[in-house]
């Protein structure tokens, strides 16, 4: 009984500070970074939340992020979402980024996922898989870099 009611208090406090995190990460973008002449400019809206992420990237001979911007119009859980984007994926290929958001979503769903160093971030929306709601909206930055990617893809296959 009492390890019951240790392993709630230490996950209330957990599910605290992931929230706590969030929000600090959130707060870090409230104002849009864009880029002024990028390679890609994606805009993404959640059909459940309204939720609004654009993401501007230039990408390098090697096919890698150099530089990311941003405007959001969308809720914290985005907001968070787009600044572990933003500190994380420069140097980052289309690759990385799928597997990484194919991981999020998992993590999202419930499943245990063990996302690199780089990503660790990522872990914060543990809290955020009851909300399903709120799933897509989380997600809006990375697939806006990815359906940039796509794009600059098929322009080149032409």
């Amino acid at each position: 009984m009492m390890m019951n009611l240790m392993a709630i208090i230490m996950s209330n406090e957990l599910q605290e500070f992931y929230y706590e995190e969030i929000k600090r990460l959130a707060s870090t973008i409230r104002i849009d970074k864009r880029l002024e002449d990028p390679k890609f400019s994606i805009t993404k809206k959640s059909q459940i939340c309204g939720s609004t992420v654009t993401i501007d990237a230039n990408i390098d001979s090697s096919g890698l992020i150099s530089s990311i911007g941003y405007r959001t119009r969308s809720c914290t859980l985005a907001m968070a979402s787009t600044a572990i984007l933003f500190e994380e994926g420069i140097g980052c290929g289309k690759e990385e980024l799928s597997k990484t958001a194919m991981q999020l979503n998992e993590k999202l769903l419930g499943n245990e996922i063990c996302f690199s160093e780089k990503w660790h971030k990522l872990n914060f929306f543990e809290i955020a898989k009851t909300m399903k709601q709120r799933h897509s909206s989380i997600l809006l930055p990375f697939e806006a870099i990815i359906h940039g990617f796509k794009i600059l893809n098929s322009q080149t296959a032409l």
